[in-house]
């Protein structure tokens, strides 16, 4: 039979001076938590007899030193030459819980000018070592670092929140640490504060909240004057947020939040902070509501709940997330970037995320810069990127799939924005499931959004469509062609002004001349007659662009026939003398199903034609 086992408890204590050599005739007090009062530690695990308090340390710095297991401590290290009560001592830590024995001081922390020590409790299946700098504990059996909750109920059915907000308190008066209770369920009916220097570590646990759009789970916070305090209303005395504490370093990982108001409510959550691998629940009004928080990384969580970011979503990434919503018909908002009457979004990245079933995916309603959206999957949302009037620029979103396949078949805008400028739009992924279409690709129509560069995807026979572009004059649209058969092998390259078809220059970069076809025309030789049926849109007076046209016509004469044609009015020369001269051919235009057909006469029968035609 397999036995029941636990790490063995260290029997005496050995402590050490600043150099990490034995305390010899040291004291250790005991006193009551918090206080000056003296508490009594025990000889043995029995608790009959009481050390002398000092205990007297013996020639290795050690003894045998047991604590009530009802009560929590203050222990005071000092050497042998202090006093008592001590006046110089060589450290004190306090609040040491309730619970375990107190064992050896395993190591001198040579960094800590007052020579701290750590110093080993053992309370049943844990083993854990407390540091007077950073107060971690150490999980020996999975090998991290960790600061157990004490006495916290991990059936769910007392409130924890005050048991947990005293161990985050305790690791912090320590410098900082991770804080990682036993897994369980676990009941805040108030919030749990994070200040800097801590990770909260929910792996394995399940954090309820008083219901939904009851209280909130997590608050920032700060230690000030020994006291752990929530700084999400200190907004300070400029939109900035000067005179205000911060949390740097303050990350939550793992956990699901569920049953309450907000999951995490981060108020200058700052530099190096982060919240990763959390699910959030759909029983919470707002997965995360974040202000004023510079630097912050929200990485790979699953949200089933809106979120909300606003004031200042300064140098944040936001990747590799799943953002669940309830459904394109929910009239929903995934990630909602805002303010709240301080400031914008600047400098930030939204990557590699997935957005399913909203109305709105990600919607910007605050003045912004600089913003990266790419690499993201848009699935079931009816609109995918939005931005109202505020002024907005240097916008990059491009890479990103943006399907429209709405479980409730409609229409998809993937881009609608009412004010930007000098962004990059595209080149985007589209496809359509055959139920659901595009209402339009992009929406920058008004007078407020101009000098962004749009780029279409890659077509391999098409021309230009505007169809599905709603873009205003002032803009840039680029449509690349081409194809890697012999009739299109070379790229082409399209800039339109705007959707109006508004173009300043088409042409191919280089011409690869194959006989009989050009790109985008329909090419027929026909004895001496040919006709070449172009791309270009005609009236029954011809197009009103200017066009020009370049081609070879080889046979058992060869040709160089080039010119320029606006309506159905024609200039063109003929080098009708390379190989025997001859009246040469003709050429005439008209207008056959919309588009100019050019129809040349007298050429060589039997021949090829080779060549180009584009709008000017």
């Amino acid at each position: 039979m397999t036995a029941t086992v636990n790490l063995a408890p260290l029997p005496k204590q050995r402590f050490t001076d600043s150099n990490g050599n034995p305390l010899t005739g040291g004291k250790v007090f005991t006193y009551a938590a918090g206080t000056t009062t003296k508490q009594n530690s025990y000889t043995d695990s029995t608790g009959s007899t009481p050390n002398p308090n000092p205990v007297i340390l013996d020639s290795r710095g050690e003894a045998a030193i047991w604590l009530d297991q009802t009560l929590a401590y203050k222990v005071v290290l000092s050497p042998s030459t202090d006093t008592d009560p001590p006046t110089a001592p060589i450290w004190t830590i306090d609040n040491i819980p309730a619970g375990g024995a107190l064992a050896t001081a395993l190591a001198s922390q040579a960094s800590n000018t007052n020579g701290a020590a750590v110093v080993a409790l053992y309370n049943g299946a844990e083993q854990a070592y407390w540091n007077a700098a950073n107060l971690y504990a150490l999980a020996l059996e999975e090998g991290s670092i960790i600061n157990p909750v004490q006495g916290a109920d991990k059936t769910g059915s007392a409130d924890s929140a005050a048991k947990f907000n005293a161990a985050i308190l305790r690791t912090a008066l320590a410098g900082g640490g991770t804080v990682r209770p036993a897994p369980g369920m676990y009941k805040w009916l108030s919030p749990v504060l994070l200040p800097s220097y801590i990770t909260l570590d929910l792996t394995g646990c399940t954090i309820n909240g008083g219901g939904i759009g009851t209280n909130d789970l997590i608050h920032t916070a700060a230690v000030i004057g020994g006291v752990l305090t929530d700084i999400t209303t200190q907004y300070g005395t400029s939109a900035q947020g000067a005179g205000t504490n911060f949390v740097t370093q303050g990350r939550v990982t793992g956990g699901i939040l569920q049953n309450a108001n907000i999951g995490i409510r981060g108020h200058r959550l700052n530099y190096g902070s982060y919240f990763q691998d959390i699910y959030f629940a759909n029983t919470l009004t707002n997965a995360w509501v974040t202000s004023h928080s510079w630097g912050l990384w929200v990485s790979q969580n699953t949200v089933w709940s809106p979120a909300i970011m606003k004031d200042f979503v300064d140098w944040t990434l936001i990747e590799g997330n799943a953002f669940q919503g309830p459904g394109s018909t929910a009239n929903t908002v995934g990630l909602l970037i805002t303010t709240g009457g301080y400031g914008g979004s600047y400098s930030s990245r939204i990557v590699s995320n997935g957005f399913h079933d909203f109305t709105t995916a990600i919607s910007f309603t605050c003045q912004g810069d600089n913003t990266i959206i790419e690499g993201n999957h848009f699935e079931d949302c009816v609109n995918h990127v939005v931005g109202d009037s505020n002024t907005r620029s240097g916008f990059r979103i491009k890479n990103n799939w943006m399907k429209a396949n709405l479980v409730t078949p409609g229409a998809v805008t993937p881009v609608t924005f009412l004010a930007l400028i000098d962004s990059d739009i595209g080149p985007n992924f589209f496809s359509t499931d055959g139920a659901s279409t595009y209402a339009d690709y992009y929406v920058l129509n008004t007078g407020s959004t101009y000098g962004n560069r749009i780029e279409m995807p890659f077509s391999l026979t098409s021309l230009a469509d505007v169809s599905l572009l709603s873009i205003a004059p002032g803009n840039l649209i680029s449509y690349r062609g081409g194809s890697n058969n012999a009739a299109l092998a070379q790229p082409t390259y399209q800039p339109l002004a705007s959707s109006s078809g508004l173009t300043f220059e088409q042409y191919k970069h280089t011409y690869n001349p194959v006989a009989n076809q050009m790109p985008f025309c329909t090419v027929t030789y026909s004895g001496t007659t040919i006709t070449i049926l172009t791309w270009i849109v005609a009236s029954a007076t011809g197009t009103f662009k200017h066009c020009a046209f370049a081609f070879d016509i080889a046979g058992s004469t060869t040709y160089v026939m080039a010119g320029f044609f606006c309506k159905l009015d024609i200039v063109y020369t003929v080098n009708k003398d390379f190989f025997g001269g001859g009246a040469g051919p003709t050429m005439t235009l008209s207008n056959s199903g919309g588009f100019i057909l050019m129809t040349i006469t007298g050429a060589p029968s039997g021949g090829n034609i080779t060549g180009w035609v584009k709008e000017l």
